[in-house]
């Protein structure tokens, strides 16, 4: 039972991160001019959101926590964090265009 909690926190947990950047993404796409390029590029985003499991982005949370810890300890500015899914492996077609995500979207699911 307590496995199956964790497991269900977890997937609260990136349901709530992906809503978040599919909000994001769409509040862009609106705000563009909706010319063939943007409904292209919005799709391609939504399709990549889609992709990221909970793993990915676990994973991406840690690299961004590892880099500010580090950044902290160096007294230097932190480092701008990449895209989430441009670590990782990503189903076929979508590693060209993964830098079209949102990259900051991990800090509201904190």
């Amino acid at each position: 039972m307590q496995a199956g909690g964790a497991e269900f926190a977890n997937e609260a947990e990136l349901r709530h991160w992906k809503s978040h950047a599919m909000v994001e993404l769409l509040l862009e796409f609106a705000c563009s001019a909706m010319a063939l390029e943007h409904t292209t590029k919005a799709l391609t985003r939504m399709e990549t959101l889609h992709a990221v499991t909970y793993e990915d982005f676990q994973r991406a949370k840690k690299v961004l926590a590892e880099r500010k810890a580090a950044a902290s300890c160096s007294g230097s500015k932190p480092l701008r964090p990449r895209p989430l899914v441009t670590r990782f492996s990503l189903p076929a077609g979508a590693a060209a265009t993964a830098a079209a995500l949102p990259g900051e979207h991990w800090r509201s699911a904190q």
